[in-house]
């Protein structure tokens, strides 16, 4: 799944900028994490802190994970948006597709890879952009599953 970030992340075919950007993010969630270790003061609010960043990474993307889709299905001149279940595989990467769109929007004098160490500790802990968008997509899915009889015809 590591490597399918980086795929998904690079551009140009410049993976070798792509993985430092990779190593600096992990390096800023581990950061993040150890900064929220060093100020927790219970030892089971420390027990509670996870400090491995690739732990981390895949929670994340699971936390960012949809499971249901909107396609658009015409039927009598009108089109309606019909959810239907996501293949985990695109899921997966629409879930990275997020967490790098989430980054990217950002507007902060910071740089890059912090940004999204930030957003990958939010939503590693249900928080976040990424998070929010899985959320929208589900609640428009709710709204349109009247609908969901086209999937079949």
């Amino acid at each position: 799944m590591f490597r399918k970030f980086i795929n998904t992340l690079m551009k140009n075919g410049n993976k070798k900028l792509v993985t430092t950007l990779v190593m600096k993010t992990f390096e800023g969630v581990k950061r993040i994490q150890l900064e929220r270790y060093h100020k927790a003061t219970t030892s089971e609010a420390k027990a509670e802190i996870e400090l491995d960043p690739f732990v981390i990474f895949h929670r994340a993307v699971d936390n960012c994970t949809p499971i249901l889709q909107l396609t658009c299905c015409s039927k009598g001149g009108i089109t309606y948006q019909v959810p239907i279940p996501i293949t985990p595989l695109k899921a997966q990467h629409k879930s990275m597709l997020w967490l790098i769109q989430a980054a990217n929007e950002k507007e902060s004098h910071l740089r890059f890879y912090d940004i999204l160490a930030k957003e990958l500790v939010a939503a590693f802990q249900n928080q976040g952009r990424a998070v929010k968008w899985k959320q929208e997509l589900h609640k428009k899915c709710q709204a349109n599953r009247a609908y969901a009889h086209f999937r079949w015809m």
